[in-house]
């Protein structure tokens, strides 16, 4: 069993959204089956960096498509993105300066987010621009 169990109540509909939602899910496991095995220490710079670039490309990938639909709440999902990065950026720069970090916590708070990301925010703009494109196919 894995720490984040991927299923369709976190599909979009929209295909290459969640095969992106499905690579983070990825990361955040392996980060996971590391910290069990007690590697969590050597490998947490590594993949909080391997999860913080391709948050990144995610991101820019959403709010492009975003654009591109006018989804008219962007600006409120494109400010949820930058916290976490922001968030990310942080806990990065901790571990830079030698600081510890609580991979328990850490595991969890991405987690959470992810999930309610995905379930609330990313949920809503792919019910949005599905219902786009299916006006423009019965048009």
């Amino acid at each position: 069993m894995s720490y984040f169990d991927w299923n369709d109540k976190f599909d979009t509909g929209i295909k290459d959204m969640d095969m992106q939602h499905r690579k983070l899910v990825q990361i955040l496991n392996q980060y996971f089956d590391a910290m069990k095995s007690g590697q969590a220490r050597d490998i947490l710079d590594v993949s909080l960096r391997e999860l913080a670039n391709y948050t990144k490309s995610h991101f820019v990938s959403e709010e492009r498509l975003m654009e591109k639909f006018q989804y008219p709440q962007l600006e409120d999902h494109r400010k949820t993105h930058l916290e976490l990065t922001k968030q990310v950026n942080e806990i990065l720069s901790k571990l830079k300066e030698g600081r510890m970090i609580n991979s328990v916590n850490l595991s969890s708070f991405l987690k959470e987010w992810l999930i309610n990301h995905i379930l609330v925010s990313d949920k809503q703009y792919g019910q949005y621009i599905n219902t786009r494109i299916a006006m423009a196919v019965n048009s």
